[in-house]
């Protein structure tokens, strides 16, 4: 008998909110004040954690694991006393999911949140960096593995109020795994910060001369030193090569990809952003052309995530500046409804979910025909009228038998949200174990 589980990427374009596109769901909290540990995964009655005991502990997904963490951090605090000190530790899950669904899952991301006692900024600062360290060596690796489940840690966030009436706040992210590196090195955490900082305070030299050494790495010519602006939480890069006819494609898709490559060594990179390729006219009969295409969709595409066929029909957009001419906009998709919300993926990902056992049917079908099949990921274009505009499958061996046929019926009775902006590209896998 086989046993459907399944997780999704999704694979989108940079809209605002879509790192994080629901609140996020606290796995554990504590209130060190209160001393008040609450857990996600707790019995719902005597009976309930009866059950447990007997199974030998929660099926799935438990909080155990944060726990020790949570208690080696206590015990830290314990010890070196600091002279600002916790009041709030939760960790999160980075978006919103029922106890059900964790239960269900194999891989499981975790964010870390610490909220400490107000402080002046001076003592503020040794404190954060001393915690960065602190958490460090209370989470100890990155990744930790259970018989049921991997725990991935992701950011540490930790919140400092720096005048009594609560009204400035100093706010330090940082990836979990610099965390643990710093907590390794004496003075660690400082050094991190101080590192940050500068990637900050720097940032458009330190961007414009690592996006011109990508795109010399890619052989990628320019006209001239990249442009890079930054505000508002998001990014503006502009790229300017000479025009080559015959190769323009390939010069878009490799200074993307160094544009998005570059962006990312960048702790001070926001989260937005917009990135344009101007070619510049290559003879008076080749006029000049600019493409435009999000942070996002530019940064999957350098990790292999997105195909150069589906960034380029997708996300890249071709900007006429002839002002008697029609201008593309991959906004305006047909079927598309200018009222409807923005795209929200994390809905769409749970409208497939809701009717996995159809899709899961399909899946089922082809694993009774060929016991190799290990799973699937299935190719949806998401459209803004809330149609399943294509379905595909991802592994080139499955896709000349029955499954993608199976697919394509299964998601024409699927109803996605409606949204507004362009076609969207969900990989949805499914593992059958």
């Amino acid at each position: 008998m086989y046993r459907a589980w399944l997780f999704a990427t999704v694979v989108v374009c940079g809209a605002p909110g879509l790192a994080r596109a629901d609140k996020p769901t606290p796995l554990l909290e504590d209130d060190l004040r209160a001393n008040k540990r609450t857990t996600i995964d707790a019995p719902t009655d005597a009976d309930d954690a009866a059950l447990d005991t007997v199974l030998g502990g929660p099926r799935g997904f438990s909080t155990q694991a944060l726990g020790a963490a949570e208690d080696r951090l206590r015990a830290e605090l314990k010890r070196d006393r600091p002279r600002t000190s916790p009041r709030l530790v939760v960790f999160m899950y980075p978006g919103r999911v029922s106890a059900e669904r964790l239960k269900a899952m194999r891989e499981v991301f975790v964010d870390i949140e610490l909220t400490i006692d107000p402080c002046s900024r001076s003592v503020c600062d040794d404190a954060l960096a001393h915690h960065i360290e602190m958490v460090g060596r209370a989470v100890e690796q990155p990744v930790v593995r259970t018989s049921e489940f991997s725990l991935v840690y992701k950011t540490l966030t930790l919140m400092a109020e720096t005048d009594v009436r609560g009204e400035a706040l100093i706010t330090v992210s940082v990836p979990v795994a610099d965390a643990i590196a710093a907590s390794k090195k004496p003075g660690g955490g400082q050094a991190l910060m101080d590192a940050r900082r500068k990637a900050e305070t720097d940032y458009v030299p330190l961007m414009t001369k690592a996006i011109a050494q990508r795109a010399n790495g890619r052989r990628v010519p320019l006209a001239k030193p990249p442009s890079v602006a930054r505000a508002a939480g998001s990014v503006d890069v502009t790229l300017a090569m000479p025009g080559e006819r015959s190769r323009n494609d390939q010069h878009v898709l490799d200074g993307l990809a160094a544009i998005a490559e570059a962006l990312a060594t960048s702790p001070a990179t926001p989260a937005q952003g917009r990135l344009e390729v101007n070619i510049e006219a290559e003879s008076r009969s080749v006029g000049a052309a600019r493409y435009r295409c999000p942070l996002d969709a530019a940064q999957r595409y350098a990790r292999g995530e997105v195909d150069s066929k589906a960034l380029l029909a997708s996300y890249v957009e071709h900007v006429n500046d002839d002002k008697g001419a029609q201008r593309m906009n991959l906004a305006d998709t047909p079927g598309a409804d200018e009222g409807a919300p923005a795209p929200d993926d994390s809905e769409a990902v749970n409208a497939i979910t809701a009717s996995f056992s159809t899709v899961g049917g399909c899946a089922k079908a082809e694993a009774a025909r060929n016991p190799k099949f290990h799973g699937v990921t299935v190719v949806v274009g998401w459209a803004a009228d809330g149609r399943a505009a294509s379905v595909d499958v991802k592994e080139p061996a499955l896709k000349s038998g029955a499954l993608p046929g199976c697919l394509r019926s299964a998601f024409r009775n699927i109803a996605l949200p409606r949204f507004s902006g362009a076609t969207r590209i969900i990989e949805y896998p499914i593992k059958l174990k």
